[in-house]
């Protein structure tokens, strides 16, 4: 069975993504069927790598890391409450980032996740200073008024 999902997965690539004579066809506008595709075929492995790359324990990276049980239910909504939850104000945020690990891991989501993952989704990151944009943090992690 897995055989046969691989080449649609394959051709609704290509037809998400464009093919010669044809415009890729925007995040936005996709079928639910090309969005899958486009996740399997070009947004995990990219993001695999990069977070593989930051830390080795995501080699392996798969669905239910981002999507948690939405990978299992077939929902893949997002934000997922299964990616640990972020303080839902910037002075929580800033004191909850003062701790070195998570101030690494912070500095690396702003500056390589956030920024990958718009670019694939083909939409505008979030900028905080002119508070335009439509990618951030809360696009994955759930925002919570108590500090994890």
């Amino acid at each position: 069975m897995a055989m046969k999902r691989i080449p649609i997965a394959l051709c609704l690539v290509v037809a998400a993504c464009g093919g010669e004579d044809s415009e890729p066809v925007a995040w936005k506008d996709m079928s639910f069927e090309q969005r899958y595709a486009y996740m399997e075929e070009v947004v995990t492995p990219q993001m695999s790598e990069t977070f593989a790359a930051f830390d080795p324990k995501f080699e392996g990276m798969s669905c239910p890391t981002c999507h948690g049980a939405g990978a299992t239910d077939g929902s893949y909504a997002m934000p997922s409450a299964e990616v640990p939850p972020l303080p839902d104000t910037p002075d929580a945020f800033l004191e909850y980032a003062m701790d070195p690990e998570v101030g690494r891991w912070a500095d690396w989501m702003y500056n390589t996740v956030v920024p990958q993952m718009a670019d694939l989704l083909q939409v505008e990151r979030f900028d905080p200073t002119t508070e335009t944009g439509e990618f951030s943090c809360n696009n994955c992690h759930t925002l919570t008024s108590v500090t994890p």
